[in-house]
């Protein structure tokens, strides 16, 4: 209490080719730092056109009144958002505080969320994370409570929409995860329903899942991909692949676990019938692009020319 951090100082940088995904950015020290010992480093920068901050027109998004920007980190594309060490080898806790327009709200992948003021919001992750599953969405979102520690975000003429939809059942999944696979330890689990135009089902962003708008079946037929993205709250949000070629850890212990959540809930019919869809799509995809197809493999090597993306 009452101390001073000491006044920054100008560091010396330069930038050199990295790969087709950016810039590597080099800071010099002023002096050696010895193993484990922190420091801070100050970056000024600029986010302008990228491809992991996605920038929509309101004719875009489903109210179709008010622009929308998001980010999307996986797997390589957080580099474009922010300087980062853009890995999942390589984990940070992250605090931001968001200056938005008049009007608009912006929602954080983070465990804390308070309003500074009316047009200011301060987000913290205390848990780390790697860099991809660090996200920000900000639209004319509102919000409802589903559960105890759940909410769904949306744009005003899908709010009541999401409410109907999972009301309840998302308190269900996250319980019958816990008993299964230990505590679930981000606190709460809300889900943002994009505009029409997100290209994914989900995103299991910590804390605030991203999900396409499609998912609003009204009868919650579409149910298990809410359950999956649940599932990476444990397999790749908690436990996280050291390298994109050895991606189908995250997936492939994912698809268990959903698959052992909705045994649970469902009965073994529903299982098998998952399982034996998501067979069948497998035998048409290695159909379609070839069993000696590089991507194919379990283990992906990754080496110039590979987007991890593709992993």
């Amino acid at each position: 209490p009452g101390s001073k951090e000491p006044p920054a100082e100008p560091v010396l940088f330069h930038t050199q080719p990295f790969s087709h995904y950016g810039q590597a950015l080099c800071v010099a020290l002023p002096q050696p730092c010895p193993a484990g010992e922190r420091f801070q480093v100050l970056l000024t920068y600029r986010v302008g056109e990228g491809p992991g901050v996605c920038w929509l027109a309101p004719e875009q998004t489903a109210g179709k009144k008010k622009p929308f920007v998001y980010t999307q980190g996986q797997a390589v594309l957080n580099r474009a958002f922010f300087p980062c060490f853009d890995t999942p080898a390589v984990k940070c806790t992250y605090s931001a505080l968001v200056e938005v327009p008049d009007g608009f709200t912006a929602v954080m992948s983070a465990n804390t969320w308070e309003k500074k003021g009316p047009n200011k919001f301060f987000f913290e992750m205390c848990h780390p994370i790697p860099s991809y599953l660090i996200a920000l969405a900000i639209g004319d979102l509102v919000s409802a409570e589903v559960g105890p520690r759940s909410r769904v975000w949306a744009e005003p003429c899908l709010i009541d929409a999401a409410k109907e939809e999972y009301n309840g059942v998302i308190e269900e999944f996250l319980a019958t995860g816990e008993k299964l696979f230990g505590p679930y330890v981000w606190g709460r689990y809300d889900l943002l329903f994009m505009p029409p135009s997100f290209p994914f089902g989900g995103m299991e962003n910590p804390c605030l899942t991203f999900v396409t708008p499609c998912l609003l079946a009204g009868d919650r037929s579409l149910a298990d991909v809410i359950i999956h993205e649940i599932s990476h709250s444990w397999f790749g949000n908690l436990v996280t692949n050291a390298n994109w070629g050895e991606f189908w850890l995250n997936e492939g212990f994912t698809m268990y676990a959903q698959r052992r959540i909705s045994t649970v809930l469902f009965g073994s019919a529903y299982t098998c019938l998952e399982a034996a869809t998501g067979r069948a799509l497998l035998r048409q995809h290695m159909d379609i692009t070839g069993e000696e197809n590089p991507l194919n493999k379990l283990r992906v090597k990754i080496e110039p020319g590979v987007d991890p993306d593709d992993t």
